[in-house]
């Protein structure tokens, strides 16, 4: 049966980015799916000409269209009930992409393994040649940080973490892109979580 409107309805906006991804699927599909699984009336993806979020990167359609990743805005009008269904799960769907390290050059360094990440999506579709997918990706290796949260600095870092944290978020989940996993976990373990637990519990 159509959804019939009745009511005050509220509106939720969610700001992506066209690259995103999770579970290896574009994040906007995945997001539509789970809208549909609960039941949600419907929702809209809408396609940025140009913004900037938390890591303060312009992203616009006017220059360096290869080096950008344009913004995404998915709108769901719902009951205010419905809406609060769905934030735990879209929680759950967030992913931060974090390069940590003492040493800022190879926290720098890191994200270069990761440069596909930079690529627009229409840059990507139709390429089933790892060797052409590396190629592209090292076309922009030197903005590849842009799509991550690189510091050296641990204050430096939870500021970096505010924004998502102020947002409401409860479960992140942070991605390091290095190879050294372990070095990683070892000065995350040490030098993050603890200042994340002193700040926000």
């Amino acid at each position: 049966m159509p959804h019939q409107f009745k009511g005050e309805r509220t509106l939720m906006r969610i700001f992506i980015g066209e690259s995103d991804k999770y579970h290896s699927k574009p994040l906007y599909e995945a997001l539509l799916e789970k809208f549909r699984e609960k039941g949600l009336a419907g929702a809209t993806v809408l396609r940025g000409v140009a913004g900037f979020g938390a890591s303060s990167v312009v992203h616009t359609e006017k220059v360096l269209r290869l080096s950008l990743d344009l913004p995404l805005i998915i709108e769901v009008v719902e009951t205010e009930e419905a809406i609060q269904s769905i934030l735990p799960d879209l929680d759950k769907m967030i992913e931060i992409k974090v390069s940590y390290d003492s040493d800022r050059n190879r926290a720098m360094e890191d994200t270069k393994i990761w440069a596909s990440l930079a690529l627009p999506a229409e840059a990507k579709a139709g390429v089933d040649d790892p060797r052409e997918m590396e190629r592209l990706a090292r076309s922009v290796e030197d903005v590849a940080y842009r799509r991550w949260l690189v510091s050296d600095d641990p204050d430096e870092h939870i500021e970096q973490l505010r924004p998502y944290v102020e947002l409401g978020l409860n479960h992140l989940v942070f991605h390091s892109p290095g190879d050294g996993q372990a070095r990683f976990l070892e000065l995350y373990g040490s030098q993050i979580l603890p200042r994340i637990r002193k700040e926000w519990g």
